[in-house]
């Protein structure tokens, strides 16, 4: 976990429970994953990038660092999906049948 990180959104964030309606980017830090978090929004979206209004860590909330009442009040959902960064292990993300 990332120094500036608060204890409290990495612990929350652990308890998060997924739904069948949460869109993961889960990646190792620093290997590309701003770049993939805009991939699957231009996907999702039809190819029309984020606005100017937008803010990507908005769109795409960082699990471990905002913690699970953040990412269940105030993702944002696009086509559907609420989108959620992480980079947690595998067997550490959460997951819904």
């Amino acid at each position: 976990m990332p120094a500036g990180f608060p204890v409290e959104g990495f612990i929350s964030g652990l308890s998060y429970e997924a739904s069948k309606d949460d869109l993961f980017v889960a990646t190792y830090p620093k290997n590309g994953t701003t770049w993939t978090q805009h991939i699957v929004y231009l996907i999702l979206n039809d190819g029309k990038p984020i606005s100017a209004e937008q803010r990507l860590d908005q769109e795409f909330p960082h699990l471990e660092e905002v913690g699970r009442e953040f990412v269940e009040k105030r993702a944002a959902v696009s086509a559907g999906f609420r989108l959620i960064k992480t980079h947690l292990p595998y067997d550490m993300t959460p997951q819904n049948s």
